[in-house]
């Protein structure tokens, strides 16, 4: 980690939540810290592991003022229970430090992905009057033929929203990310200059999964932030703080 001082001060302040990862990032780099991600994730886990350190020091010193008491004077009370909770609270404190260790040495974009994704099943039809006509494409989707969905969508005259994301999402699960991506970002582009907004929910967390997928795991975060913000979100569900902090231990 830099030794800096401003940079370890940049650093608190984003633990502290008073920056933003987006600040916090634009203002290390201005320090001419080049690896923002690395020092961001090892601060977090110095600072996690000092926190940790500090209370089973606490714990072993509570003990050893009961442990190093002279004679009792008066009724005889046995410290044995208390010895015996001692033993237990600092077990389940270094219990706790080996499993978060594990958590974020382990945590990597594949595992992210697979923890947060979500088949997607047409149930119903949100077509809109200017929808184009019906094609194979939706029954295509049913019968989860992606590779056909793909192949299918190129000759289809002005797609809507629904071809879009139906497509978008068979690029996804064929591997063809960088199509699905484009795909899923055209709806949202649409959304946001005044269109139905139709699949903007889903375009919004599958992207956020094409990006783990081609390690753009930053703007990754960012969707799925916003995801968990909206509690009316369709995918709000699979989003909670804990998924965010590992998302945010990823390089």
């Amino acid at each position: 980690m830099s030794n800096s001082l401003q940079t370890d001060y940049i650093l608190d302040e984003l633990l502290k939540g008073r920056l933003t990862l987006d600040e916090a990032t634009a203002q290390l780099r201005q320090e001419g810290v080049e690896d923002t991600a690395m020092e961001i994730n090892l601060h977090k886990a110095a600072a996690v592991a000092i926190q940790r350190y500090n209370i089973i020091q606490q714990v072993s010193r509570v003990h050893g003022e009961f442990t190093a008491s002279g004679k009792p004077t008066g009724r005889i009370v046995s410290m044995q229970p208390f010895k015996i909770l001692l033993r237990a609270a600092a077990a389940i404190l270094v219990i706790a430090g080996l499993w978060f260790v594990y958590q974020y040495a382990t945590v990597t974009d594949n595992s992210m992905y697979a923890e947060i994704y979500q088949p997607y099943e047409l149930n119903t039809d949100r077509s809109q009057p200017t929808d184009p006509p019906p094609n194979g494409l939706v029954e295509l989707f049913r019968k989860k033929d992606y590779a056909g969905v793909t192949k299918l969508y190129p000759g289809i005259e002005k797609p809507g929203n629904r071809e879009k994301f139906l497509a978008g999402f068979s690029n996804l699960q064929t591997g063809n990310y960088g199509q699905a991506e484009a795909l899923f970002r055209e709806i949202l582009e649409q959304s946001t200059q005044g269109g139905t907004g139709l699949y903007s929910d889903e375009a919004e967390f599958y992207l956020g999964l094409v990006l783990l997928k081609l390690g753009k795991n930053e703007e990754a975060v960012g969707y799925f932030k916003k995801i968990k913000e909206n509690p009316f979100h369709t995918f709000h569900a699979r989003v909670n703080r804990w998924t965010l902090t590992r998302l945010q231990w990823l390089d």
